[in-house]
């Protein structure tokens, strides 16, 4: 009876360490970085944007209509002015089911393409954006494809809403505007449909002005990162 009970033990806590990510990385296989300064961003949701009132330095009465357009000008949908100028802004947003509920990611000069494979939205390099483990960052200092692990965030337990706790680990998959030439300390957390203001991450305080210790993996860590990540989203990775 006991060798059973032992035996069930082990295998929950080998389900549970899968399930958090957990293996073991060699020192060596870890380069430490500067402390990072984070912050998250997300995407818009048609069905979550009020169509009334200010945003950002405009105040929208809620009557005002937008159409959303694909490179060569084709109408995909017609949308509030404000969810149009939030998706803007996020650079990637699903429309509404009776748009489609299809997720629509930026492709230049306010024209957007519709995504197939990619259903959370479109990164860098044709990379798809990872809920909850994507960065966004200077391409120019954290490569995409970088694999950088955030000790913090998995010391903290966070559940994520599959149910899992987050691994601490996060693929440079993305970039901004706003992160051109600022360096090594700036990255951005993508935290899907949840806001900037309450999210998964805001909660803990993983957020600047805050500063967190990361690492970037290399050699037999980062496969073992990039498997994790790859069973984690078999069908976007």
């Amino acid at each position: 009876m006991r060798s059973i009970i032992v035996a069930i033990f082990l295998i929950l806590l080998i389900q549970f360490q899968a399930q958090a990510g957990s293996f073991k990385m060699n020192p060596r296989d870890m380069l430490e970085l500067p402390k990072l300064l984070p912050t998250t961003y997300h995407i818009a949701n048609e069905e979550q944007t009020n169509c009334k009132g200010k945003y950002r330095s405009r105040r929208y009465n809620g009557r005002e209509r937008t159409n959303v357009l694909t490179p060569k000008g084709t109408k995909i949908a017609t949308v509030c002015s404000r969810f149009a100028a939030v998706l803007a802004m996020e650079g990637t947003g699903i429309l509404s089911k009776a748009n489609g509920g299809m997720t629509v990611n930026w492709a230049g000069n306010y024209r957007y393409k519709v995504m197939k494979k990619c259903k959370y939205g479109l990164g860098v390099k044709g990379l798809c954006l990872l809920p909850f483990h994507t960065l966004a960052a200077d391409n120019k200092v954290h490569r995409p494809g970088d694999i950088i692990y955030i000790p913090f965030v998995k010391e903290s337990n966070i559940e994520l809403p599959d149910g899992s706790l987050h691994s601490g680990l996060f693929q440079v998959r993305d970039t901004g505007g706003a992160f051109q030439g600022v360096g090594s300390k700036r990255v951005d957390m993508f935290v899907h449909t949840q806001n900037d203001r309450e999210n998964i991450f805001v909660k803990r305080k993983i957020h600047k002005p805050n500063e967190f210790k990361a690492y970037k993996l290399i050699d037999e860590a980062k496969d073992q990162a990039i498997k994790y990540l790859r069973e984690k989203f078999p069908d976007i990775y």
